[in-house]
């Protein structure tokens, strides 16, 4: 099993684990987990494009920054796909799948932040909206599977 199949089936087993209150640790690594997962599932969609050696693709994949990784994800998920992507047959949904992994990834770090590093968020964590973004993260590694084909 991969590294960020790994990440996302923690997440999810630490949401079924959870208490039923809110802002618990179980919620915070939760989330935490599964933005690793989606950070890493998109790393190893990347480096493959580079090169079949995996010492290579390991070096690689250390050049990649959260940060940077948000600024892109960022300009994808806010873009407007012109017309003459959206009207071909076929490309309307790989168009909607890579602003949908995209958005994911944002709202995921953004979350992930409070997670890892508020003590006391205002709003806290509520179990239901770590379990929308579990499920957010597990549609984002499908449409990655769609988008691969």
């Amino acid at each position: 099993m991969s590294l960020h199949d790994e990440f996302l089936d923690l997440a999810e087993r630490l949401l079924k684990a959870a208490p039923s209150t809110d802002d618990n640790a179980d919620l915070r690594r939760a989330v935490s987990s599964a933005y690793y997962g989606l950070f890493h599932r998109l790393i190893s969609e990347a480096v493959c494009l580079f090169t079949p050696d995996v010492a290579i693709r390991n070096k690689i994949a250390r050049s990649f920054e959260h940060s940077e990784m948000k600024d892109a994800a960022a300009a994808v998920s806010q873009s407007q796909w012109p017309k003459s992507i959206t009207s071909v047959p076929g490309l309307k949904i790989v168009a909607q799948d890579l602003v949908d992994v995209a958005k994911t990834f944002v709202d995921l770090q953004e979350r992930r932040h409070v997670a890892d590093y508020v003590r006391q968020p205002t709003p806290p964590l509520k179990k239901k909206d770590c379990e929308e973004l579990v499920k957010r993260t597990r549609d984002a590694f499908e449409a990655c599977d769609r988008l691969q084909r």
